[in-house]
């Protein structure tokens, strides 16, 4: 749900969240939340000020898992790893990572969303526009909507393409994977709260959530992601099991 269609036409998919955005979105006071700008990891550990202890914790995945979908995983070995071959995760695995992100909310009607892993690009249509049908084809990044809840951007996604890993040490997911991301700041605007939300009827039995912390990094931009396949320059020096970074 979009505010800026919302305000326009008065139409949602539900009334009452539509009732409760247009009182509080479409006041001439509504400002976009201050989530603007380079992200790097909190890592919880490092004894900065600004560190969250446990942030980035993953979900006990094989708690969740289904079990085809576990003896799948089971059967996955380091070297299968497409990241050794330098082929980018799906979404949630470009976003939820030691590398940085950031977000760009300056235009009308899309939010640029990228991560300085595998130098992902992702836009999000704010213009109150529906996913695509079924039978448009998926990709690692998947087809995303976004709307604001309050100080809070919700991105979601469909249309993602099957993958090794669900994120950063999970399972195998389907093409039927649906995302939710939200962020907000917290701290006095120092810290970036990223909660994920994956939906995937042919792997988990119930939704499955991870929260990460980010740090505003108001000097830094992202910089190019340079991958070496395993076999080639540095990439050779290694075994896989060294090389493997789930």
């Amino acid at each position: 749900m979009n505010v800026r269609k919302l305000c326009r036409s008065n139409s949602a998919r539900g009334w009452a969240p539509a009732v409760i955005l247009l009182i509080v979105a479409c006041s001439p006071d509504f400002e976009k939340p201050a989530l603007d700008g380079v992200w790097e990891l909190n890592r919880g550990w490092t004894n900065h000020p600004d560190d969250i202890a446990g942030t980035g914790l993953r979900p006990d995945y094989r708690e969740y898992t289904l079990p085809e979908a576990l003896a799948t995983w089971d059967q996955q070995k380091p070297i299968d790893d497409p990241k050794l071959r330098c082929e980018s995760p799906t979404v949630v695995g470009v976003m939820t990572n030691i590398h940085a992100i950031a977000i760009d909310q300056s235009g009308d009607d899309v939010v640029m969303l990228y991560s300085e892993y595998f130098d992902a690009v992702r836009t999000v249509y704010m213009d109150g526009r529906e996913h695509p049908g079924a039978e448009t084809p998926h990709s690692k990044l998947g087809h995303s909507i976004g709307w604001y809840e309050g100080d809070t951007l919700v991105v979601e996604t469909t249309h993602i393409s099957a993958g090794h890993s669900v994120a950063g040490g999970g399972p195998p997911h389907s093409d039927s994977l649906q995302v939710i991301e939200r962020y907000r700041v917290i701290n006095d605007g120092r810290i970036l709260e990223q909660t994920v939300v994956m939906e995937d009827s042919e792997t988990f039995t119930e939704p499955v959530t991870l929260v990460n912390h980010e740090r505003r990094a108001p000097f830094n931009e992202l910089v190019p992601f340079e991958c070496m396949p395993l076999g080639t320059a540095r990439g050779s020096e290694v075994s896989p099991e060294e090389f493997y970074n789930p």
